[in-house]
């Protein structure tokens, strides 16, 4: 969505920079996400952040915030700040990415970075992690057709148990999504009672 088509929608347009584009993040998936390429996601998804933060209005020392988020799942050591998020969610993010035809900065990878940097940064930042995730609602609202549908399908995709299990199902689910079919991917998704939906 550009500036000129959310004016004409009747809403102000967050600056979101241009960020790795979907034939980038195909070559990627094809490439089996290699590290490399998963610091590159992380990297985008920290940028929409920042840059959805200051739309917001936020001023914060994101070293510090970026410091407290970790991970001790990659043979036992401890990773930090965008490296715990490559391990973690740059994977999901930047492979649903890939499948639905959205870029790095498509509103609804913008939305899915605040909403997954919210939810995993310390509790110590308590009003921070507040703040985040208002955002995130705040931004899907203002940019995403039938938000409050849209919004919950791209959490389940974000979140979802046992991916491995479901792939067929999450794939389906996505191209819907990605290809504009909102009623029917909601339709898909609501017939899912067999599920754990969120984490």
């Amino acid at each position: 969505m550009t500036p000129k088509e959310s004016e004409k929608m009747g809403f102000e347009f967050p600056v979101i920079s241009p960020k790795t584009p979907n034939a980038k993040l195909k070559v990627f998936s094809k490439q089996h996400w290699s590290s490399d390429a998963t610091k590159v996601v992380a990297k985008d998804m920290v940028n929409n952040v920042k840059e959805l933060l200051i739309w917001s209005g936020s001023n914060i020392d994101w070293e510090l915030v970026l410091g407290s988020i970790r991970t001790e799942r990659v043979n036992n050591s401890v990773r930090f700040g965008e490296a715990a998020i490559a391990v973690n969610g740059a994977r999901v993010i930047g492979a649903l990415a890939a499948d639905t035809g959205w870029s790095m900065d498509s509103p609804p990878i913008v939305y899915l970075s605040v909403k997954y940097l919210g939810d995993i940064v310390s509790d110590k930042f308590e009003d921070l992690k507040s703040k985040m995730l208002e955002t995130a609602v705040t931004y899907g609202k203002k940019t995403l057709p039938d938000a409050d549908s849209y919004m919950e399908i791209l959490d389940f995709l974000l979140y979802c148990k046992d991916r491995n299990r479901h792939r067929t199902l999450l794939n389906r689910l996505a191209s819907k999504l990605g290809s504009g079919n909102i009623e029917e991917a909601y339709n898909m998704f609501s017939q899912w009672d067999d599920l754990v939906r969120i984490r």
